[in-house]
């Protein structure tokens, strides 16, 4: 996923690039690339910004489990469950980085 909420210092990722896709269109994209895989993992920058019940509920009706890379500033989808979190706290780097999400898989 393409930009942040966030402007770490350390940063390396460009988020000035991306392509607006819908929920069919990365699903379509996950299969044409990932083979025989069965995990889609969701990163960025902060792919909270994107990231919605309908995307969770199209990767998972097209089998995969989700996974989701996360600084945890912004709220998960509401009825979809992410089937991995991996919390990434910002909190030392960066004043406004206040963590909301209670429940993680690894930090």
């Amino acid at each position: 996923m393409s930009g942040c909420n966030l402007k770490c210092p350390f940063c390396d990722t460009d988020h000035g690039t991306g392509t607006a896709m819908s929920a069919e269109e990365i699903v379509a994209e996950a299969r044409r690339i990932g083979g025989s895989c069965d995990i889609v993992c969701l990163t960025g920058g902060e792919p909270l910004l994107q990231t919605d019940d309908a995307l969770v509920a199209a990767l998972h009706a097209a089998g995969y489990a989700v996974h989701l890379e996360t600084n945890g500033t912004r709220s998960l989808p509401e009825q979809e469950i992410i089937d991995w979190i991996t919390l990434s706290p910002k909190e030392d780097f960066v004043r406004a980085a206040k963590v909301i999400i209670q429940a993680q898989s690894e930090i």
